[in-house]
């Protein structure tokens, strides 16, 4: 049975629509990234550079570019200093998988644990669809998503 070319133009129209939706879904291809206290040390100096999200050792996804803010605790404190539990601000530009602010916030927690030693403790992140659209300033609020508490108890 042959087909009739229509319905092979049909089948075409529908396989280009479903490849550039899915190009449109994927997200962005780079971010902003830095890391700071403040947005001011992010952008100073030349610290901030683009990430590419699909292939950057640092990328935290490849949905969303996002800026995150927070404080941490640096479990291993500089030889001059003995403020292990002092709360210190960060600023944090990258490539995020964002549909979820709390796991996006719990993928940084644990890649700053993994990288750097430090314990986030609380996150606010804002994040976006398109290339290098990461330009916002969070601000900490009273209820930013916790990610790690460390007066815990546990289970008894």
């Amino acid at each position: 049975m042959r087909q009739h070319s229509g319905d092979s133009n049909m089948k075409l129209v529908l396989l280009i629509t479903l490849l550039v939706a899915g190009a449109v879904a994927a997200g962005p291809t780079e971010c902003n990234e830095c890391v700071g206290v403040d947005e001011a040390s992010c952008s100073a100096r030349g610290r901030q550079r683009d990430q590419v999200c699909a292939t950057d050792r640092n990328s935290l996804g490849t949905t969303h570019c996002g800026t995150a803010v927070g404080k941490y605790r640096d479990n291993y404190p500089k030889r001059n200093t003995t403020d292990v539990n002092v709360d210190i601000d960060i600023f944090f530009r990258g490539c995020f998988d964002c549909a979820n602010k709390k796991e996006a916030c719990f993928a940084l927690g644990g890649f700053l644990k993994g990288d750097e030693s430090w314990t986030l403790m609380e996150c606010e992140i804002e994040c976006c669809t398109s290339d290098n659209c990461n330009t916002q300033v969070p601000t900490l609020s009273k209820d930013a998503i916790t990610v790690f508490t460390p007066n815990a108890t546990g289970p008894k």
